[in-house]
Formats: C-alpha cells, structure tokens, sequence
C-alpha cells in the first residue's frame, strides 16, 4: 500500500481520478483459464477440431472419433512481459495438468487433475468427460468439472460443459460446446462453435467464434483461428491469433510438435496483451505463456 501511495504522490493531481478506478478494477484478484499446450499453440482454437487430450478442457464430444487411449502430462508457466509501474502483486504463475483417455469402449472419454499456482493464490481442478456417437459422423459429450482454489477466498464450485462434434467428411469438421449450462459460476459461462478445414495437404485451418450469452453477449465475445502445418511425417508447427472480448485480451501463439507411433512431445508460447485494466491486468500489461507436454499411446 505505501507502494501505491509514493506513486500517486509523484503524479499529477489530474491523473489520481483515473488511477483510483484502475486500482478498484484490478483489485479482485483471478487466474488464468488453463490450456492443454495444444490449445495454447493454436490460441486457443480447437472446438471444430478431432482432439483427444482436449476433450478434458474444451470439446468432450471430439474424443470418439479416437480408437487409441493414452497418459499427458503438461507443465507450464506465465510471466508479465510489460508490467504496470501501479502493480504490487506477483503475476507470475506455473500450471501442471496430468490427462488419462481410455478409448477402449463405446462410451469413451477422460480423466484430468490440473493445478495452478500464483503467488499466494491456487486452484486445482478435477474433470471427466464422457462421448457417444451421435450417428456414423457426429458424436455427444459431456464434461463434468469440480474447482477448488483460494482466489478472494476460498471457493469450491461444480461445473458442466455440452459438446458436439460432427464430420462432414475427410477434410472438414465442426464442434459446438455449451459451458456452465447451470450458471454454477457466470464469469465462466460461454456457448461457442468452431471449424477445421485442410485446405491443401498438410496444412489446416481452424477458427473458433464464442460469446458469454448471460452478459451481453453482442460484445462479450471472442474469436480465435489458427494454421497448422505438417513437415515430414511427424512434426507440426502451429501459429494462431486471438481477440478475447470477454476476458479483454488479444495475442498470437506458436508451438512445435513432433507425434511418434506411441510417444509425443509439444511445447507452445502465447504472448497476450490487455485490452483494458481487469481483474488480471492492467491496461496495456503483456503476458507470456509457455508450456511443455509429453504424452504416450498405451
């Protein structure tokens, strides 16, 4: 608190209105949505797309299409890039995810423990997700999530996610999801679709489009698309972009992946930069994810 006081001090009088506001905005404290490294690489996108681990933090519906079960794990980590001379609190956090898919059955789906940590605030999240065929090309899935974490206190709360998948053919798909249908926790409700698209070989295309349609939902909205491009027989490079008006972010991310016959490596960066001052930035602040993930085919 001193801190803040030299600073406004220093600065000219007509400046303090406009500080205080930034202070009351940034003063409730959040973390991070986590991502699979994946989703980071692509920002994001995915919700259109044929994925497994993912099934367990965005599509539950996509794992069907998938006859191999398999163990991921992940660790991560962000940082502040550009930071806000007003800013007295510590950004940096570190993220671990453990996946477990099981494609053995017709009911297929999977299992994840995630934790996050940042400064004196954590979170560990359970989840398990559940998919069906819908039909030759289309399948159902469910995502239940349980999330405990000491963020403004300590809170417990239980969430569900709907998803959809569907292949029109070879070289397109598209998903829908519906989040927090029950409204157990309203900053994270959201109803999104998106597509993916291989448009010559080797290379695709996705975007994602979603809004929080229990607040305005014409301007709480985002959208996401990302390339994907295939070198040799197992090695990726991804590039995708974001505009998040709903979490009031904007970035671009890259990552590198290389997919062996049961073995897989990926790591990704995403750097975002705030739109506005919120309860995780301030105007202007830019962040830097990175993240690391192993899995293996069993």
């Amino acid at each position: 608190m001193n801190d803040i006081v030299k600073i406004i001090k220093s600065i000219d009088c007509t400046n303090i209105v406009f500080l205080l506001s930034l202070l009351a905005t940034t003063g409730n404290a959040k973390l991070m949505d986590l991502e699979t490294t994946r989703l980071m690489s692509t920002a994001g996108t995915g919700i259109g797309s044929i994925l497994v681990n993912e099934s367990a933090v965005l599509n539950p519906a996509s794992i069907y299409f998938f006859n191999k079960s398999n163990i991921y794990y992940q660790k991560g980590s962000s940082s502040l890039e550009e930071e806000n001379q007003l800013r007295t609190d510590d950004r940096d956090a570190e993220h671990q995810m453990f996946v477990i898919t099981d494609t053995s059955s017709p009911l297929k789906g999977s299992f994840s423990f995630q934790t996050q940590e940042q400064g004196d605030q954590n979170r560990k999240r359970i989840t398990s997700s559940a998919s069906t065929n819908l039909g030759k090309n289309a399948s159902f899935g469910v995502l239940y999530r349980y999330t405990e974490e000491d963020v403004d206190g300590h809170r417990v709360y239980h969430q569900g996610t709907f998803g959809l998948t569907y292949l029109l053919n070879e070289k397109l798909s598209v998903g829908a999801i519906l989040v927090d249908p029950f409204l157990s926790h309203k900053e994270d409700t959201r109803v999104a679709a998106g597509i993916q698209y291989s448009f010559v070989q080797n290379f695709l295309v996705m975007a994602d489009v979603g809004t929080n349609y229990t607040d305005q939902p014409s301007t709480e909205n985002y959208i996401s698309a990302a390339l994907q491009a295939q070198f040799f027989r197992d090695l990726f490079l991804k590039y995708g972009q974001f505009k998040d008006k709903i979490e009031k972010l904007e970035g671009v991310s890259w990552g590198l992946s290389w997919i062996g016959p049961r073995l897989s490596l990926e790591y990704a960066i995403k750097e975002s930069r705030s739109l506005e001052s919120t309860k995780l930035f301030f105007k202007d602040e830019e962040v830097k994810e990175q993240s690391l993930a192993i899995s293996m085919v069993f």
